[in-house]
């Protein structure tokens, strides 16, 4: 959608893991060997995968690089992939985490940042990223 300017991308920049790895066990079944098997392009034929260990720039270290960039906060990240975790798991385990009261509270005043960012943008508002939101 990005390379056919068909739609605005927002949020972060993604990690840079652009290749599908495969291991194959020797006959020995003591070592193995890690084969890439496949790599992940866009429709303009860009690599995903991080060009260096240590980028210097964000064309060196791969992944989609958003129109607009909305960071969040370490705490708001773990507050996302808890809240999808619940959304995800069977029902029995709710409950049971729900009896125990082992779930870690998450703030009532969760929201996603790069969704309130796109409905904004949607709106015909300005965008404003907030770092560390």
């Amino acid at each position: 959608m990005q390379d056919y300017k068909r739609a605005v991308i927002i949020g972060e920049h993604t990690y840079g893991k652009g290749v599908v790895q495969n291991v194959y066990e020797l006959r020995t079944r003591f070592g193995g060997v890690k084969f890439t098997t496949a790599r992940y392009l866009t429709p303009a034929k860009r690599s995903l995968q991080r060009k260096t260990r240590s980028p210097r720039d964000e064309l060196e270290r791969g992944g989609i690089i958003p129109d607009l960039t909305v960071a969040i906060s370490e705490a708001k990240r773990r507050d996302l992939f808890e809240h999808l975790d619940r959304l995800t798991m069977p029902p029995f385990i709710r409950e049971a985490l729900n009896e125990e009261r082992a779930q870690r509270h998450i703030r009532a005043d969760f929201a996603d940042a790069a969704l309130t960012a796109a409905v904004r943008w949607l709106g015909g508002e300005p965008p404003r990223p907030r770092v560390g939101e």
